[in-house]
């Protein structure tokens, strides 16, 4: 897939907004092809609205695009990677009614792998380099650096299984002709992605920024009206790297978790708001205490783009 910035990719654990595209489906060894459409509602429920801004902070985001780390991940286009792909199997979990897809390339070491649910219409994918140990192999994501480990075994009939662990459970694949399978990865792609930069700010309606004075590092925080939904950023100007989490947010008396909607990942944090119109955010050990200031919605989303553009995204 052509690497796009986190904001913006589309294949990543995502709740389809509207799905069609032709899904190859295994079941009791039999291939068949099935058109696949599917329309969802965003909608979140829980949270808490608090985030935060100051003129540094924000002029230390613009200025991140003149810092690109030069450790950031490889791109790869869809033409280089369609190229290097050529094995395809396809399959069904027949426990959870889950598609498995997975291509890799000649020697098994960069693997697509997506999983489509489409109870739920979310899909998780990683894609990137690979390496095997025994019967275990284990990728890991050239966009956001996530791992994934499952066991595989090749049957006497020339189907494969997939051990996914409890998670993901185990899948029986055939294989198909690759070019199909990069098909589907392409319509998941360009489907499953449930949030616009668009959508995203739109919703927005506070913001805030700070700087935390013992380390240094800037943070980004902004969220709709009800703080059911925040972005956070925490960008690191001497190693110009940035861990954003973008998502639904939950809150259990003054402790926030944000889910993010691209990677499943959480992070929480206590919040208290001050007197004086400022947040506390107490992100523990990793990354200690900061005051935040509030900021207009536009200067913190400015920044998280040319964060999210300019900047070595480690999460």
């Amino acid at each position: 897939m052509e690497k796009s910035s986190k904001l913006t990719r589309g294949i990543a654990v995502a709740t389809v907004s509207a799905l069609t595209c032709t899904a190859l489906v295994i079941g009791s060894y039999g291939l068949a092809n099935t058109a696949s459409a599917a329309t969802s509602s965003s909608s979140s429920k829980d949270g808490v609205a608090a985030a935060s801004s100051s003129k540094d902070g924000m002029a230390a985001a613009s200025s991140s695009k003149d810092k690109k780390s030069s450790s950031a991940s490889s791109e790869y286009t869809l033409d280089d990677i369609e190229a290097m792909m050529t094995e395809g199997y396809a399959g069904l979990n027949a426990d959870s009614g889950e598609y498995y897809y997975w291509a890799s390339n000649d020697d098994g070491s960069f693997v697509m792998l997506a999983i489509y649910d489409p109870e739920s219409n979310q899909t998780v994918s990683y894609v990137g380099s690979s390496k095997t140990t025994g019967n275990n192999v284990t990728v890991t994501d050239y966009v956001t650096g996530n791992k994934i480990g499952f066991d595989v075994t090749v049957n006497d009939d020339e189907t494969v299984n997939l051990d996914l662990g409890e998670e993901y459970g185990t899948a029986v694949l055939a294989q198909v002709d690759v070019s199909e399978v990069f098909d589907v990865f392409k319509a998941l792609d360009q489907y499953t992605n449930q949030y616009t930069l668009d959508d995203i700010e739109a919703m927005m309606t506070e913001g805030y920024a700070g700087v935390n004075v013992d380390s240094g590092e800037y943070y980004y925080w902004a969220s709709n009206d009800d703080g059911s939904f925040v972005m956070l950023a925490i960008y690191d100007d001497q190693s110009n790297a940035t861990a954003t989490y973008v998502g639904e947010a939950t809150v259990t008396g003054n402790n926030v978790t944000v889910t993010d909607y691209a990677t499943g990942d959480k992070i929480g944090f206590d919040v208290t708001s001050n007197s004086d119109g400022t947040v506390q955010l107490d992100m523990g050990e990793q990354y200690g205490t900061v005051i935040l200031q509030p900021a207009e919605v536009s200067d913190v989303f400015e920044a998280f783009q040319n964060l999210d553009q300019y900047t070595q995204v480690v999460h």
